[in-house]
Order: C-alpha cells, then sequence, then structure tokens
C-alpha cells in the first residue's frame, strides 16, 4: 500500500507542469514564452482604454483593447483583443491550436483625468 502511494505521488509530481492552461502577466512591450515553449507573447500596444473609471457614472462600461503578437519559428501573428473586467468580458482567440484570453487589463482607470501611459500597462492572459 505505501509502494502504491509513492508510485501515485511520484506520477502526479511528473505532471504537475502539464496543466490545461497557463497564465501569464506582461508588461507592456515585454515577451514570454509559453510554458510549453510552442511560441512567445508579446503586449505590443494598446489600441484604445475607453473602460468606465472606476468613480465614473458611465452610460456604457467601455472596453480596454490591446494588440498582442505570437511568434512562432518563421510565424508571426497579431491580434487586437478586447476586456472588461468589471462586465466579465474576455476575448479570446486562437494560435497554435491553442486558445489565448485575455483577461485583465491594468491598472484599471481611476479617474477620467487621471490618464495612464502606454509603458505603465500590464495584460494577464490565459493559455490553453
Amino acid at each position: 500500500l505505501l509502494t502504491f502511494f509513492l508510485f501515485s505521488l511520484l506520477i502526479s509530481c511528473n505532471h504537475a507542469d502539464q496543466l490545461p492552461f497557463e497564465e501569464i502577466v506582461l508588461d507592456f512591450n515585454e515577451s514570454k514564452l509559453s510554458k510549453r515553449g510552442d511560441f512567445q507573447i508579446r503586449f505590443k500596444k494598446i489600441d484604445n482604454d475607453s473602460r468606465c473609471p472606476s468613480d465614473g457614472i458611465c452610460n456604457w462600461p467601455g472596453l480596454g483593447v490591446v494588440i498582442i503578437e505570437f511568434v512562432s519559428n518563421d510565424i508571426i501573428k497579431e491580434r487586437t483583443l478586447n476586456v472588461n473586467e468589471m462586465i466579465k468580458y474576455f476575448e479570446s482567440t486562437n494560435f497554435k491550436d491553442r486558445e489565448i484570453t485575455l483577461l485583465e487589463l491594468a491598472p484599471y482607470p481611476v479617474n477620467a483625468a487621471g490618464a495612464v501611459e502606454e509603458e505603465d500597462y500590464q495584460i494577464k492572459v490565459r493559455i490553453e
């Protein structure tokens, strides 16, 4: 019984890095390699940030719009993704048979007067 337990523990430890998804946080213009090593992902640009500030009263919740670049061997693809965490809207795209979802664009606008510089943004994506 002890041998079976230790064997099960060993097998589960060997597959701990093979989760069905991974989450990556990227600063502006930062690139990272996916855990599988099948592509690089880069937070290339803020296209627009029209999200309603947290202290605002808005008729429309707005969206954060970012451009993400994917690189694998000689393939380079750009995708535009939208997000609004307040209304639980997360847009996805596919690359190399994997689904990539934009989960967060930070910082969230606090007030309409406080513009955020592009280099101060950060995104979180999920790769499945």
